[in-house]
């Protein structure tokens, strides 16, 4: 029994690994692409309410969402739904730097409206503190390549930190 168990955890981690990786290979395009931001999201509907990684990346990916559907009120409830997945990851998991990168990209590019913005500076601390000691390779492509393009980032610390 007791090994079974220890089966089970280990495939279904690995199934969250290898979708973890999927999704964070396409997340970086969908700010602008609706139908690509759709799409993702489709393949995440079934991801529940837990907060594993995917739970957040399906948080961004609703927030995303709200870019693009008409009405503040669609807007709103899509933010907020997105925002309880995105920060229940990182209650979570508060130092894995994939979901603080995710909640820092979201914050830079959410309307000032929204007041999302509280957590930047503690988010760009910890990405530049950690991003030299990520071990994952394509966990450091995705932090680097959003650090790359982001306009919270100096010239200085994207050369310096990457």
């Amino acid at each position: 029994m007791k090994y079974y168990l220890y089966a089970l955890f280990f495939i279904s981690t690995f199934g969250e690994a290898q979708d973890v990786s999927k999704v964070r290979a396409a997340y970086g395009s969908l700010e602008k692409d609706p139908v690509a931001t759709q799409a993702l999201y489709n393949d995440l509907k079934d991801v529940s309410e837990e907060k594993t990684l995917l739970a957040g990346y399906k948080g961004a990916i609703v927030m995303l969402q709200a870019k693009h559907v008409k009405g503040i009120k669609n807007k709103k409830k899509l933010f907020k739904d997105g925002l309880v997945l995105l920060e229940g990851a990182i209650e979570v998991y508060p130092n894995n730097i994939e979901m603080r990168t995710l909640r820092m990209s979201i914050q830079e590019n959410a309307p000032k409206f929204l007041k999302y913005n509280k957590q930047i500076e503690e988010d760009k601390k910890f990405i530049l503190e950690n991003l030299k000691n990520t071990t994952s390779s394509s966990v450091k492509v995705f932090v680097n390549s959003y650090v790359s393009q982001s306009k919270l980032f100096s010239d200085s610390e994207r050369t310096h930190y990457n």
